[in-house]
């Protein structure tokens, strides 16, 4: 094609009226939107009809879990006791830039039990103590991890030796707990976490005796 043949073939496009153009736009614009959602769009692979298969139940709680589940329920018989729950099913980040950073880490961490009042406010976690959180493991990074977000949020986390029956009587465990927590109006309102999800009270000093009493409540200790 000489010079001048396709200076006349561009004039021909340049001669269109406008909405020509714009229905040429529209047209590409479609087609471009059309192809993002094909490469977007889910695969479904390998679709399994759950009624042909066949299970076998696993235990999700072992003996000692199970005594000290019953040990709590008894201790707090107006509260409810869940076992295992994920930080994020009661921990919430106020700041909506760190829900999605905050979303992994608190989905992945765990307390043993979490005992919460009659309305669902969560008010006070419980690990069993069998770790170490002395050494630069990840298992002691994670519960550095959690002590600070539960911290951070004002839920009290205190840990439990494995066997519920070396515990002092349940109604001894519930008035200490109760007696050494600060007033609600004199907690001081924690920052990071939303107020509408968790609860308000701050905790300070020491909750329990610590490893080296042999009475019943050197089973008890408190890390937060």
């Amino acid at each position: 094609m000489t010079g001048n043949g396709l200076t006349s073939w561009l004039g021909q496009f340049a001669a269109w009226p406008w909405t020509y153009w714009a229905i040429l736009v529209l047209a590409l614009a479609l087609l471009v939107m059309a192809f993002s959602w094909w490469m977007s769009r889910p695969t479904v692979v390998n679709v399994h009809d759950a009624r042909k298969g066949r299970y076998t139940p696993t235990t999700p709680i072992n003996r000692g879990e199970v005594e000290m589940l019953h040990y709590l329920q008894q201790a707090f018989p107006e509260e409810g006791v869940l076992f295992r729950p994920r930080l994020s099913q009661f921990l919430t980040p106020q700041r909506r830039s760190d829900r999605k950073t905050l979303a992994g880490l608190l989905d992945m961490l765990r307390v043993d039990f979490l005992v919460c009042t009659g309305e669902g406010v969560p008010r006070f976690a419980f690990d069993l103590d069998n770790f170490r959180t002395d050494e630069d493991t990840p298992q002691s990074r994670d519960a550095a991890d959690k002590r600070h977000l539960l911290r951070q949020a004002g839920i009290r986390l205190i840990h439990l030796r494995t066997s519920a029956r070396r515990m002092p009587p349940p109604d001894d465990l519930r008035e200490r707990v109760m007696r050494t927590s600060p007033k609600s109006s004199n907690a001081t309102k924690p920052a990071g976490f939303s107020s509408s999800m968790i609860g308000l009270s701050t905790f300070g000093g020491t909750l329990m005796a610590g490893r080296g009493d042999n009475s019943a409540w050197g089973d008890v200790r408190k890390r937060s």
